[in-house]
């Protein structure tokens, strides 16, 4: 039989060790609170990181998504991008931003026109459709050059055109001309998939 004194101990470790797990987690999330109450971050996730990575990715200064980035909040998340436009439109104080209008125009018909293996706003003619908007012409060749190098257009901008990245520097790092007054772009389909890329230099 076992002794009555044995029990007694072994109950007592019992919930002596019951106790001190109580009160370590209660110390763990103690400890958790204050971090979470005063140091929240809410994660960059759906239209938030749809936003930076597609919607303005061509026209966001670098310093701007770093910025962007930074911020721990959607609710600070959103009062960046209603200053974003703001800072973009051409009346200011006015309900009416045809800035943005005609950014999410553009990134529209990207997606409409352009898209192949990829959506429309990452390709190349979409990128520079959403920056530098619509050629003035385009010769279009859909046999290619004397049956070599796939089919290609040659977009051409006559006027001097502004590009719509502030200061021209795109959300990647990559700097643009502010100008493309005569300038001749070149989309080549190597692939022959319908994805142009872009051949020609910017000027």
């Amino acid at each position: 039989m076992r002794n009555p004194r044995s029990n007694h101990v072994a109950a007592s470790i019992v919930a002596l060790l019951l106790t001190c797990t109580a009160i370590g987690m209660r110390a763990s999330l103690s400890a958790q609170s204050p971090a979470s109450a005063n140091g929240a971050h809410t994660p960059l996730v759906g239209p938030y990181l749809t936003w930076i990575n597609q919607d303005v990715v061509w026209i966001m200064a670098a310093d701007e998504r770093a910025a962007y980035i930074s911020l721990p909040t959607n609710s600070e998340r959103l009062q960046f991008i209603k200053d974003f436009w703001d800072r973009r439109n051409p009346n200011p104080g006015s309900s009416e931003n045809m800035f943005k209008q005609e950014h999410y125009r553009r990134l529209a018909y990207a997606n409409r026109r352009f898209a192949s293996n990829q959506p429309g706003w990452e390709s190349d003619r979409g990128r520079i459709y959403i920056i530098y908007g619509k050629p003035d012409s385009i010769d279009a060749h859909p046999s290619g050059g004397n049956g070599e190098g796939g089919p290609f257009e040659v977009w051409h901008y006559n006027q001097a055109r502004s590009s719509a990245a502030q200061e021209g520097t795109t959300g990647n790092g990559v700097t643009y001309g502010l100008d493309l007054r005569n300038a001749d772009l070149q989309f080549t389909d190597t692939c022959r998939c319908g994805d142009y890329k872009l051949t020609s230099p910017l000027p």
